[in-house]
C-alpha cells in the first residue's frame, strides 16, 4: 500500500465535511486517506488498519460525536502510541475542533497537539492554516505511524478472562486512566511529582473492574510486559496482607520465578516480582482489584511494587483516602449515550420511539452499569411478549428496579453527620443537577449553622463516593439520591427546605451571572416539586422562561411560560413574553391565544396593547392567515411608521430617544411580513435600514435583535440573487453566536439553515460551484431536521419548514426519488398541521412537483404545479417569488405535456413580471427568457432536451 501524508479520522456523521476537507487537501498536493465507505458505528476494517500504518500524520475531525465511535478511538490510540514510541505522543496529530468549546476533547495529551480551525464553506484562509499545520507536522517526523499490531494483545497473568466482554463506551474515563499513568513521560504538558500509579474509585456496581479490564485490552499495545491482575475481592482490612501475598505468589509461579517463591513472605515475593519486571525492561500494567475501602494508607503503600517507572499500577476500590498520595479517577454515572448503548446490547431496537424509551430508562437508572445490565437482561428475556415501550414503562414505574443498586450503597449512609445528610437531602430535591459549592453553603448555613466545617463534610461524602466534585460544583449520583430518599430521615422538614431553597434561587436570579445560570437545572426540578407553594412555582417558572429566552431556547421558554400563566390572572407583560416565546418556537396557535388575551387585558394607554397587536399579526402570518393579519399590521403602522421609507417622516420608532425592545421586535415582525407578502424591494430597504440602525445601538440592547435583522436580510438577499452576500451575512450571524458561546441559539440555527440554502442556490454567474458544498449544506439541513424533530416535535412549524428545505436539498443533489418520498410525507404532515392553502404547504407541493419532473413523471408534475401555482396566486399574489417559480414550473410542465401555447403564456408572464420583484440578474428571469426563446420548438423536442439535461445517475443511497 502507498504511503499517505494524511490519514483523516472522523465520525460517520461528519462524512460530508471530511470529504470536503480531503478534496481540498488533495488539490494542495497532499495525499490523503479517507475511508469512503465508512458508516456510523462500524468498526475497523483491515484496509483502514493498513492505511493507518502507512500514513505519516493523523488529521482528526474531532466533533462532539467523535469520542463515541470505537474506530475513532482505535485510530487516535494508534497515533498516540506511535508518538509515545518516538517521545512525543502528539507529534503526528493535527486536530480540527468544529465545536465552540473543548470540553469534548480528550485525552489530556491533545492539549499539546496542533490545532486548526474547522474550514467553513469557501474559507480559504482556514484551509491555508490547516495545510500549514499539516506540513509542519510532516516536516518534523520520519517514516509512517507504523504497525502497532493491536490484535497481538499482551500476556494476561490473571485468574480471569482477558478483556471485558460486553463492555461499551467509557472512552473518556479510559483516557483519564491512561493520561494519569503516562503523565510522567510528558513533563512539558504538566508537572508530575509521583510514579505511574492511579486509583480507580466508584460506588459498587459502577463497573470499575470492567473499566480497568477494558483499558488493559484497548491500550494493551502500551504494555508489552504484560497485564498482571491481582484480585482481592472479599478481603477485609485484617486479612488484606495475607490475600495480597497469595496473589503475589500466584503471579510469581506464572512467571516461573522458581521454587523459592513457595517459602517466601510477602516482602520477598514483592521483591522477586519487581526484579523480574525491572530486568525485563518492558512496560507492564499492575492491577490490584477490590481493595477494602477503609484500608490504612500505609497498607496501600505496601501494595505498590518497587519496580520503577516501567510498571504502571491501577488500584481499584469503592472509596478511601487514596487521593492524598496518588491521582484518582472517579467513576460516576455512564453518559446517556453509553447507557443506551449498554441497554441495546441486550435489547436491540429499531424505531426512534423505542430508542427514546430506552433513553428514559437509562435516565431512571442513573447511568448505573449494574442496574442497566440487569434491566437490559429483563428486556431481553421478555422480547416478543409485549412491545419494548410497554416493558420499559413497567421498569420505569417499578420502584424495586433500583433495589439491587441501592442495596450496594445503603450501608454507606449510616455514619453520615447531620450536615452530610442535609447535603444529600438538598440533592434529592434537584433531580441530579450539580450544585455550586457556594449555594450549598448558603442553604446549609441558613438551616444548620452550628455543625463543623462544610468543606470537611463534602470531602467525606466524596471519600465515601456518595458525591462527586466537578470543579466548584457537587453532584450526587441518582442511586445515592434514591437511597437517601428512602433510608435517611430528613434533617429539616422537606417543606421548610423547599421554601428556603426556592427563596435563595429567586434572590440569586440575575445577580451572580454564571453562578445563577448554573442553578437553573436545579430551579427547574424545584419548580415541579409538590411541596413548593403555587405562587413560588410560578415565580420559578417565570425566572426559567427568561433564562431560556435569553439563551435562544424558545421551546423550553414557552413550556415554562405555560406553567407560569396557568394559574391566577396573568399580567399583560407575562402574556406578551409567553406569546413571543411561542412565536419563536413555531407554536403559532398558542402565540395567537396569548397575544389576544394581552390585547384584551391591556389598558387603553398601555403600550403593551400595541405590542400585543403586532404579536397577534405575526402569529396569524405564521398560520398562513395573512388577510386576517393585515388589519393588525395597519393598526401598528397607524401608531408609527414601519415601512422602508425610514427617515422621511421623522417619526420612525427606531430613531426615537428611548428605543425599546418591543418596538425593535415590532419592526422585525413587520419586516418579515413584507417578505412573506412578496414585497421584496420594500423589505430589502427596510432590512438594510434596520441593520444599520441596530448596529449603532449598544450591544446589550441590540445584540440578538441585530442578528435577527441580519438573518432577515440574508433571506432577502437570497431571494434577490445576492447569494454571495447572503452567505456572508449568514456567516456573520454564526460567528457572532460562536464568539458569545451560544452556538445552539435559535438565531444561530436559523443562520445555519439560511447559509445551507444559500449554498444550494447558485448565483447566475457562479460557473464553477463545488458539489461538496451542496452535500455539506444538505447534511446541515438533515441534521437540523432531526434535531428539531426531537426538540420541537415533528408537527412544529419550524420543524416542517426545515423538512421542506431538506426536500429542496435532495432535489439540488439530483436525488429525486428520495426527494419524492420525503416531500410526499412532508406535504401530508403540512396538510394536517397548516392546511392545503398555507404558503409552506404550497411550496412543499411545488418542490414535490419538481421531484416528479426530474423523474420524468410529467403529468403528475403538471398536476402538482398547477395546485401550487393556483394556491400561491390566491394567497401571496402574482408578484411573490414563490408564485413566479410555481408559474414557471407550471409553464414548463404544460409544454412538456403537450399544452404548448398555455405553457408559453405562463413563461412569458414570468419574464414580464419577475424584473419588478426580483430584478433581471437571477436564474428565474434568465430561464424564462430562454424558455420563451425556445418556444418555437415542439413539445417533443422540449422533452428530449429535458431528458438530456437530466440524464444523470441518481444516487439516492449516498447521502
Amino acid at each position: 500500500m502507498n504511503a499517505y501524508d494524511v490519514f483523516l479520522s472522523f465520525g460517520g456523521h461528519d462524512r460530508v465535511k471530511a470529504e470536503r476537507i480531503a478534496q481540498a487537501l488533495r488539490k494542495r498536493d497532499l495525499t490523503v486517506f479517507l475511508d469512503e465507505n465508512i458508516r456510523t458505528g462500524e468498526g475497523v476494517t483491515e484496509t483502514v488498519e493498513r492505511a493507518l500504518a502507512s500514513s505519516r500524520t493523523l488529521l482528526v475531525y474531532y466533533s462532539a460525536g467523535y469520542p463515541s465511535r470505537y474506530a475513532c478511538q482505535f485510530e487516535l490510540t494508534a497515533a498516540l502510541l506511535a508518538g509515545q514510541r518516538e517521545g512525543d505522543p502528539t507529534g503526528r496529530i493535527v486536530v480540527i475542533n468544529p465545536e465552540p468549546s473543548e470540553e469534548h476533547l480528550f485525552p489530556v495529551e491533545l492539549t499539546d497537539a496542533s490545532f486548526a480551525r474547522a474550514p467553513r464553506y469557501g474559507d480559504k484562509a482556514a484551509l491555508d492554516d490547516l495545510e500549514g499545520a499539516i506540513r509542519r507536522r510532516l516536516g518534523s517526523v520520519r517514516g509512517t505511524i507504523g504497525e502497532l499490531r493491536f490484535t497481538e494483545r499482551p500476556r494476561w497473568i490473571a485468574d480471569r478472562v482477558a478483556g471485558a466482554h460486553g463492555f461499551v463506551g467509557r472512552y473518556r474515563e479510559q483516557w483519564q486512566v491512561h493520561s494519569q499513568l503516562r503523565a510522567g513521560a510528558y513533563p512539558m504538558v504538566r508537572q508530575v511529582m509521583g510514579g505511574p500509579v492511579v486509583a480507580l474509585l466508584g460506588v459498587a456496581g459502577a463497573g470499575k473492574s470492567a473499566l480497568a479490564a477494558a483499558y488493559a485490552w484497548q491500550f494493551g499495545g502500551a504494555y508489552p510486559g504484560g497485564v498482571h491482575w491481582l484480585d482481592l475481592s472479599g478481603a477485609t482490612v485484617s486479612d488484606v496482607a495475607t490475600r495480597y501475598a497469595q496473589e503475589l505468589r500466584r503471579v510469581a509461579r506464572t512467571l516461573r520465578l522458581g521454587p523459592r517463591v513457595e517459602r517466601a513472605d510477602a516482602a520477598e515475593l514483592s521483591a522477586a516480582v519487581s526484579d523480574h519486571l525491572l530486568t525485563a525492561a518492558r512496560p507492564a500494567l499492575w492491577v490490584v482489584d477490590d481493595l477494602p475501602p477503609d484500608l490504612d494508607p500505609r497498607e496501600v503503600q505496601r501494595l505498590l511494587l518497587p519496580a520503577g517507572p516501567l510498571v504502571h499500577t491501577v488500584l481499584i476500590s469503592r472509596h478511601g483516602p487514596l487521593a492524598e498520595f496518588m491521582p484518582v479517577v472517579e467513576l460516576g454515572a455512564m453518559s446517556a449515550e453509553d447507557a443506551q448503548v449498554l441497554l441495546r446490547e441486550d435489547c436491540p431496537v429499531d424505531s426512534e420511539d423505542e430508542r427514546r424509551a430506552l433513553g428514559v430508562l437509562a435516565e431512571r437508572l442513573g447511568g448505573h452499569p449494574l442496574s442497566l445490565r440487569l434491566a437490559g437482561r429483563q428486556l431481553r428475556d421478555r422480547q416478543g411478549l409485549c412491545p419494548v415501550g410497554d416493558q420499559v414503562r413497567r421498569l420505569v414505574e417499578d420502584p424495586t428496579v433500583l433495589d439491587p443498586a441501592i442495596g450496594l450503597v445503603r450501608t454507606g449512609l449510616d455514619p453520615l453527620t447531620a450536615q452530610q445528610r442535609l447535603v444529600l437531602q438538598l440533592a434529592t430535591m434537584g433531580a441530579g443537577a450539580p450544585l455550586p459549592a457556594g449555594f450549598i453553603a448558603d442553604v446549609v448555613t441558613a438551616l444548620h449553622p452550628s455543625e463543623g466545617d462544610l468543606g470537611d463534610a463534602l470531602a467525606g461524602l466524596r471519600e465515601l463516593m456518595l458525591a462527586t466534585r466537578i470543579e466548584d460544583r457537587w453532584e450526587v449520583h441518582a442511586i445515592v439520591r434514591e437511597a437517601a430518599r428512602r433510608h435517611l430521615d430528613p434533617v429539616v422538614p422537606d417543606a421548610e427546605l423547599a421554601r428556603l431553597v426556592a427563596e435563595q434561587l429567586l434572590e440569586q436570579s440575575g445577580e451572580h451571572g454564571t453562578e445563577s445560570d448554573r442553578l437553573m437545572p436545579f430551579a427547574a426540578a424545584l419548580a415541579r416539586h409538590p411541596l413548593v407553594a403555587l405562587d413560588t412555582c410560578c415565580a420559578l417558572h417565570r425566572m426559567l422562561s427568561v433564562f431560556h429566552q435569553e439563551r435562544g431556547e424558545p421551546v423550553e421558554a414557552a413550556q415554562h411560560w405555560d406553567r407560569a400563566l396557568a394559574s391566577g390572572v396573568p399580567a399583560v407583560p407575562d402574556l406578551l413574553r409567553g406569546a413571543r416565546a411561542h412565536l419563536d418556537a413555531g407554536q403559532y396557535e398558542q402565540a395567537e391565544e396569548y397575544a389576544s388575551r394581552a390585547r384584551e387585558a391591556a389598558a387603553p394607554d398601555d403600550p403593551g396593547g400595541l405590542f400585543a397587536v403586532g404579536l397577534l399579526a405575526q402569529a396569524l402570518d405564521g398560520l398562513g392567515r395573512s388577510e386576517a393579519a393585515d388589519p393588525h399590521w395597519a393598526a401598528v403602522r397607524a401608531a408609527f411608521p414601519l415601512s422602508g421609507d425610514i427617515g422621511h417622516t421623522g417619526v420612525d420608532p427606531g430613531s426615537e430617544p428611548g428605543l425599546d425592545q418591543a418596538r425593535i421586535e415590532l419592526r422585525l415582525g413587520y419586516l418579515k411580513s413584507r417578505r412573506l407578502r412578496g414585497d421584496m424591494r420594500a423589505a430589502l430597504a427596510h432590512a438594510h435600514a434596520l441593520v444599520n440602525l441596530l448596529a449603532h445601538e449598544p450591544p446589550e440592547r441590540a445584540g440578538h435583535h441585530l442578528q435577527a435583522a441580519r438573518i432577515e436580510l440574508a433571506i432577502l438577499q437570497l431571494s434577490t440573487n445576492a447569494q454571495r452576500e447572503a452567505r456572508q451575512t449568514a456567516e456573520s450571524v454564526q460567528r457572532w453566536y460562536d464568539d458569545h458561546g451560544l452556538p445552539d441559539h435559535m438565531n444561530a440555527v436559523t443562520a445555519q439553515t439560511v447559509l445551507a440554502q444559500a449554498w444550494l442556490t447558485l448565483h447566475l454567474l457562479e460557473l464553477h460551484p463545488d458539489p461538496a458544498n451542496w452535500r455539506e449544506a444538505a447534511e446541515t439541513l438533515g441534521r437540523q431536521r432531526e434535531q428539531l424533530r426531537r426538540s420541537h416535535g415533528p408537527m412544529n412549524g419550524r420543524t416542517l419548514s426545515t423538512d421542506v428545505e431538506y426536500g429542496n436539498a435532495l432535489l439540488c443533489l439530483g436525488r429525486p426519488t428520495a426527494a419524492r418520498e420525503h416531500l410526499t410525507e412532508t406535504v401530508s404532515r403540512l396538510d394536517r398541521r397548516h392546511g392545503a392553502r398555507h404558503p409552506m404547504t404550497l411550496r412543499a407541493r411545488l418542490l414535490l412537483a419538481r421531484s416528479h419532473a426530474q423523474l420524468r413523471e410529467y403529468d403528475r408534475a403538471k398536476e402538482l404545479s398547477e395546485q401550487a401555482y393556483t394556491g400561491l396566486l390566491a394567497t401571496l399574489g402574482p408578484c411573490h417569488p414563490d408564485t413566479l417559480h410555481a408559474q414557471y414550473d407550471l409553464g414548463v410542465a404544460l409544454v412538456l405535456t403537450g399544452s404548448h401555447r398555455p405553457g408559453l403564456r405562463m413563461l412569458s408572464a414570468v419574464r414580464r413580471t419577475a424584473p419588478s420583484t426580483m430584478g433581471r440578474k437571477n436564474d428565474l428571469y434568465a430561464q424564462s427568457v430562454a424558455a420563451t426563446a425556445l418556444g418555437v420548438l415542439p413539445g417533443a423536442v422540449w422533452r428530449m432536451v429535458d431528458r438530456l439535461t437530466k440524464d444523470r445517475p441518481h444516487t439516492d443511497e449516498t447521502l
